[in-house]
Order: C-alpha cells, then sequence, then structure tokens
C-alpha cells in the first residue's frame, strides 16, 4: 500500500508557524541540486526526440479520478517518477512518488498549502535538480507555486519546501517551468509560470535563500492557451558568453486536443522577457494505451538530449507513463545515471505491461452523419453569420486531417436529401431526414440545432429511438419549440449519449428585444453511461442577440482574419465524440473553453452536468 502522508511544513504550520523558515533552513543546509544540465543546440535536440517511446506501467493503491481529479503534470529523476494531481473535493493537490524498480506507488504526499484558501488543481510541473516546482491553483484568479525537496518526498513521502513560494493574488497557473540560467556571467534562477497563454517570468538570485521573494520581471504571450505544462530550460553558448533561455509548451487544444510539443525561444534583456517566438513543433509522438500531454507530460534533458513522457489521464489502480528518450548519444555519467530506468523502459508487450498498446480496430467513420438544424420558420430568415457558423462547422470537422484519414478523404457525409445544396438543413425537414437515415448505418451519428432547430433536433432524435437508433452526440442551442414536435423539447431520449445544451438566462438587458428562449434539458432516464451538459448563458444582451449568441459564440463569434474570437467549443465537442474521448475529459474541457468565453464577454455562466457543476465568472 502506497504511504499517504501530510507535508511537514502542514504539519509545521498547525503547531507552530515560526517553524516554517527552521524547516526550510535546515534543508538548506544538506546542500540540495538546484542545477539542471543545459541542453546545447536545443532545436537539434527537439528534432532528436524519437516519435515511439516505451511504456512503463505502475501500480498501487490508489484509485482517484474525476472532472477535475486527474494526473497533470510529471517529472522523472533517477529511479523515480513523479506525478502532481489535481484533487477536486480537497484544499490541496497531491503528489504521487513512484518507484522505477518495481513499478509501485511508493507515496501519496499532499502538496503544502498555507494560503487559507482552496488549492487543490496541482498544475504542470518541473524538476530542477533535487528540486520540484508545483504550480497550484484555485481556478478563481489565485495561484501558488511551491518548491518541494525531490529527495525527501521519494524517500520519506514527506512535502518539505525548499525555496520561497510564488503567490500570485491575481491569476491562476496551471504550469510552472524551472531553470537555472547565466545571466551577465552570474548564476539566476528564472521561474515561468503559465495561464492561458501569457507567461510571468520571475528572478530569484539565490533559490536557496528563503528571505528573499521572487522578482516578477514581465510576462510574454503565446497563440497555445491549452499548454498542460510549460517547461524551460537553458541553452549553453559556445562562446561561453549568456545561456539561451528556451521553453516547451506540451500540449494542443482542449476539448480535442492533440499531442503537441512547441518549442520556444525567449529573448531576455537583463532578465526582462521582451520576445517569445515558436521555434518547431511537433505532432508525430506515437502516444499509446492512454498516454497523453493532455494530461501528465513532462520533459527533461538528460545527458545532451531531450527526453519526453506522457501518462494515463488518472492513477486507478495502475498508470501508463511513457517514455520518449534518445538511447544513442548519452555521455557516461547519464548512462551511469540513468542506467535503472532505460532497463526498465524497453519496450514490453501489452502482456506483459497489462494494457492495449492501441484499438484492435482502429475508428471507422466511413459511415458517420452529420446533421446542422437552423431554426426560425424560413431559412432565410436566420442571421447570415449564424447560417455562416453552421456551414463552418460542417466544413471544420470534416477538414479535420483524423477525420479525413478515417473517411478515405471525404468526412463525414452531410447531404441526405434529394438536391440539398448547402451543408445544414431547415428545422422543417427534420421528418424528410428520418426517412433518409433508414438506409444508412449512421455511425457514428452527429446532430445538431439553433432555436427551432434544437427542438427539431430533439424530435428527430426521439423518432429515431423508436427506430433504434443511437445519437452519438446531440448539441441544442437555445430550443424553441416547432409546431411539429414530438413530446417535450427539453426531454433527451436515452437513445442519446451525449447532449450539450446551451440556453439563454434572461437578464434585464434581454427586455430591450425580447425573444423566445430555450430552457435546461433533463434526461427522460438517467443513466451513468450518458452525459448531459447544460450551458445556462447569462447574457447583458437584448433577447435577440443573446438567442443568437447561444449557437454563434459557442461556434467562435466574430472571425477576424480567419482567427475565431472565442473557442470553436461546439467543434472541439464533436472531434472529441468522434475520438471517443472519455466523458470527464470533455466535460472539463467545455469548462475551460467556457471560462474563455465568460472572460471575453463579461458573461455569467452557469455549467452543470453529472461530472462538473460550477458558476463561471468573468475572471478578466
Amino acid at each position: 500500500m502506497a504511504k499517504r502522508t501530510r507535508t511537514v511544513k502542514q504539519k509545521s504550520a498547525r503547531k507552530a508557524p515560526r517553524k516554517r523558515a527552521a524547516v526550510r533552513s535546515a534543508v538548506a543546509l544538506s546542500s540540495p541540486s538546484v542545477s539542471n544540465p543545459k541542453i546545447a543546440k536545443a532545436a537539434d535536440a527537439f528534432r532528436r526526440i524519437p516519435s515511439d517511446g516505451a511504456l512503463l506501467r505502475f501500480t498501487g493503491d490508489f484509485d482517484r479520478s474525476g472532472a477535475n481529479t486527474h494526473i497533470q503534470g510529471a517529472v522523472q529523476m533517477p529511479d523515480f517518477h513523479v506525478l502532481s494531481y489535481s484533487n477536486e473535493g480537497s484544499d490541496r493537490g497531491l503528489l504521487l512518488a513512484l518507484s522505477d524498480a518495481d513499478r509501485r506507488l511508493l507515496h501519496t504526499v499532499d502538496v503544502p498549502n498555507d494560503a487559507g484558501r482552496p488549492l487543490y488543481h496541482a498544475g504542470g510541473v518541473q524538476r530542477l535538480g533535487d528540486v520540484i516546482a508545483v504550480a497550484s491553483e484555485s481556478q478563481e484568479n489565485f495561484s501558488v507555486v511551491t518548491f518541494v525537496d525531490a529527495r525527501r518526498l521519494v524517500k520519506a513521502g514527506e512535502a518539505v519546501e525548499i525555496a520561497r513560494p510564488i503567490r500570485r493574488t491575481n491569476n491562476d497557473a496551471m504550469a510552472v517551468g524551472v531553470t537555472d540560467i547565466t545571466l551577465n556571467g552570474e548564476t539566476k534562477w528564472l521561474a515561468g509560470v503559465y495561464q492561458k497563454g501569457t507567461i510571468d517570468v520571475y528572478l530569484h538570485p539565490n533559490i536557496l535563500d528563503t528571505t528573499i521573494e521572487w522578482e516578477h520581471k514581465g510576462a510574454v504571450k503565446v497563440k497555445e492557451q491549452n499548454h498542460q505544462s510549460f517547461l524551460l530550460f537553458a541553452e549553453a553558448q559556445a562562446t561561453g558568453s549568456d545561456d539561451q533561455l528556451y521553453a516547451v509548451g506540451l500540449n494542443h487544444g482542449n476539448i480535442f486536443y492533440s499531442h503537441r510539443a512547441t518549442l520556444y525561444r525567449v529573448t531576455l534583456a537583463d532578465a526582462t522577457p521582451t520576445v517569445i517566438a515558436p521555434i518547431d513543433s511537433r505532432e508525430d509522438f506515437d502516444f499509446k494505451s492512454k498516454a497523453t500531454l493532455r494530461f501528465g507530460g513532462g520533459m527533461e534533458v538528460v545527458g545532451a538530449e531531450f527526453q519526453l513522457y506522457g501518462t494515463e489521464r488518472a492513477f486507478t489502480g495502475d498508470c501508463v507513463v511513457q517514455r520518449f528518450a534518445q538511447q544513442a548519444g548519452r555521455s557516461a555519467r547519464a548512462n551511469v545515471r540513468e542506467r535503472a530506468i532505460a532497463v526498465e523502459a524497453t519496450p514490453e508487450p501489452a502482456s506483459v505491461t497489462g494494457k492495449v498498446p492501441l484499438p484492435t480496430t482502429p475508428v471507422d467513420l466511413s459511415d458517420g452523419v452529420i446533421i446542422v438544424l437552423s431554426g426560425g420558420p424560413f431559412d432565410a430568415l436566420n442571421p447570415p453569420e449564424v447560417i455562416d457558423h453552421m456551414e463552418r462547422l460542417i466544413d471544420d470537422v470534416n477538414a479535420d486531417p483524423w477525420v479525413r484519414e478515417r473517411t478515405a478523404g471525404v468526412g463525414l457525409r452531410f447531404k441526405l436529401l434529394s438536391g440539398q445544396v448547402n451543408g445544414h438543413l431547415h428545422q422543417s425537414r427534420w421528418r424528410s431526414i428520418r426517412t433518409a437515415l433508414q438506409s444508412l448505418k449512421a455511425r457514428p451519428l452527429i446532430v445538431v440545432g439553433h432555436s427551432n432547430g434544437g427542438a427539431a433536433a430533439v424530435d428527430l432524435a426521439k423518432t429515431l429511438a423508436t427506430d433504434g437508433r443511437v445519437v452519438d452526440l446531440l448539441i441544442t442551442a437555445d430550443s424553441v419549440a416547432t409546431l411539429d414536435d414530438v413530446g417535450d423539447i427539453n426531454r433527451i431520449p436515452p437513445n442519446v449519449r451525449f447532449n450539450v445544451n446551451s440556453y439563454v438566462i434572461p437578464t434585464l438587458a434581454w427586455m430591450l428585444a425580447p425573444f423566445p428562449i430555450g430552457e435546461r434539458n433533463v434526461r427522460e432516464v438517467e443513466s451513468a453511461a450518458t452525459t448531459l451538459v447544460n450551458v445556462g448563458l447569462q447574457y447583458n444582451l437584448p433577447g435577440a442577440l443573446a438567442h443568437r449568441n447561444a449557437f454563434y459564440e459557442l461556434n467562435g463569434g466574430d472571425i477576424r482574419n480567419n482567427v475565431p474570437e472565442y473557442p470553436l467549443l461546439m467543434r472541439d465537442v464533436v472531434l472529441a465524440v468522434l475520438r471517443e474521448t472519455p466523458a470527464d475529459e470533455v466535460v472539463v474541457g467545455i469548462a475551460e473553453s467556457l471560462q474563455i468565453l465568460a472572460d471575453g464577454t463579461q458573461t455569467v455562466i452557469e455549467l452543470e452536468s453529472r461530472q462538473l457543476t460550477r458558476t463561471i465568472r468573468p475572471q478578466s
């Protein structure tokens, strides 16, 4: 059984708060390493990371998962791996120490938290010698970066703080990177705290001196808002001049994500970040056995090479770590330090790992169908921008390389009726659509509708239930009744596996242009095998605009220079369902996309599902 402990700092804080500094000082006297190997020619090393990785399966007496309870970051150290773990319902996250020797979970340790408020979401992490930097956030504009002694963690199951924390009272922290670096001929320490595309850079003159605060040096921004790990590396220069700073962001996308690693070069002026520029990006890593960069990604410098790794979403009795390591060209010292790990990382068959590397039958979308229904008594009465987004939704799904690969390049079928010109169809045609589907396999089947089209989408799903047909995904946007409805348009039949339902919650501004609005959906029959997500939008807008936006802004809103203003939430949900992404992950991704929408529109959003219920308020 894995040993479960509280942090040493937390025990000291309860008995005598003044002892915290003494704990740090005692640890500092043991001279921990606070340095990482410097990479030579980072761009070349990044390209040398192999596309195939070895699988390591760890087991242990720990089984915890949920919408916001999952692995978030990972570090490797000689003979051990350490995972950061988001732990919803608690006031702090967890660190899981894993032994490479016997592939067992050794310790489950609380992340230090004396902030006086919950910091359950432990984020992306990075190791700096014998120190592990851990970002913890409240997801309510408050976060703390702590630095714990990695040796005490893996040997004794204790999380002892070894450096002064970084407290952020006005922002969350999805991930942290840390490195030592030569600046102006002197060794300094930099931390980069990543939050939704913004990286705040902090400087410390001596990381082990706990009397000195971290100095905020500035911030830079990247386009990607969904890196789950953000790591810093120093590149040694052949001339012996100051080091060059590089960063690596892991993961691309949110609800629909890809295993992308992006290498950035960061330009500093007297330790102040001035420019961050992407240098390279890779998505060719062959992740297997549910390992991913979306949860539990990490990277280290070992010898002269980068090593990349990802994990499963959660540790539920066991967990797979996949490591992408260059075996050739290591220094002798690296070979000595990593020998045990290298032996353990030899690829194993499924019979040994207990995992199936890939589905025995690849996902086949050749019979897939997508249906998008517009509202109104006539199609021409719909706002042109809404119709444009309906067409874009179909085009974007079918342009996805993963979808094209599984449909022989043609995408999901969307033309179902004779003489159909556009991708979308008017709500009045739903009965004809039902008839057309009777001659098709239509699996998977995606149905989307807005306004009267939302009601018609539910009507179609109900009649398909009587035909014994499954609807894999139903998206209803502010459904309004039609003259041809089959029962209650807000009661979802059991043949619908996943339903996302947006609806307008009226405010006083709604009265400026009153318009019919939708309601919460409910299940006709509750089932753990199905998912229903209600998204209540409290737009401070006239009713007609709010009704439009319940579809329009969940499809990106305004498009400028071919870039959507907000996340393409509906597209991402469609792609995630097609990829058979676990429902918990999809719901978490929806929540994160809605936070961006709430921030951009200054709208309060009520998210309700079995997996996660939350009031999402604007944070900026």
